[in-house]
């Protein structure tokens, strides 16, 4: 069988407290066990901007062209992302002007995948000018407050579909996202679930 692309997860502490054993982690291992699949993953634990930045350092590095898709598990708020552990401190915040300074993947084919509520809830426009300045293929998540479980099942049917991809270019992602909406698209609506591809592809459609 030909190998699968793989994820590059970073996440974060969902509840702050050491008894809570919440994790994307047992989906992720899923993906990699199950026959007809074995999707490679990377994981990561992060509860401080400072390791967010290194790890999303490492990803942009050659030795991870395997592992395409950078799968950001967070609690988020409107074009934010919420990396620490306290989120009334200003470097427990990422924002896009902030992750813009910091990826560039251009040529990579790589693509950013938020499991976090409400990041996506902007404008457009802010997107594309994201995904323009980063080179990334696409961006995708959701847009207000999501149930866990209804939300992991979505990411779970996405992800592998993506996993597949020969290569994750923005035209293969969009192809793959309807692809999918096909089979669950009441679910994406009920999780307002957003995907904004590079906007090169309005050049390819």
């Amino acid at each position: 069988m030909e190998s699968m692309h793989g994820i590059f997860c970073l996440e974060g502490d969902w509840w702050g407290n050491p008894t809570k054993q919440t994790s994307v982690e047992p989906a992720l291992t899923l993906l990699r066990n199950t026959e007809g699949f074995e999707i490679p993953y990377k994981h990561r634990n992060v509860s401080t901007r400072t390791e967010f930045e290194h790890h999303l350092e490492k990803w942009q590095q050659a030795n991870h062209d395997g592992l395409p898709i950078l799968y950001l598990a967070f609690h988020g708020e409107e074009g934010e992302l919420i990396v620490g552990g306290d989120a009334r401190r200003n470097d427990a915040r990422v924002n896009l002007d902030w992750l813009e300074e910091r990826v560039n993947v251009t040529g990579q084919n790589r693509m950013m995948y938020l499991g976090t509520c409400s990041t996506l809830a902007i404008h457009g426009t802010r997107i594309n000018r994201f995904l323009e300045n980063t080179g990334l293929s696409a961006i995708c998540g959701y847009e207000g407050p999501v149930d866990w479980m209804q939300s992991t099942v979505f990411d779970l049917l996405l992800l592998a579909s993506l996993c597949r991809l020969a290569t994750v270019t923005p035209m293969r992602i969009w192809n793959a996202y309807e692809a999918t909406l096909k089979l669950v698209s009441p679910l994406a609506k009920q999780l307002r679930f957003r995907m904004e591809a590079h906007p090169s592809i309005h050049g390819s459609r």
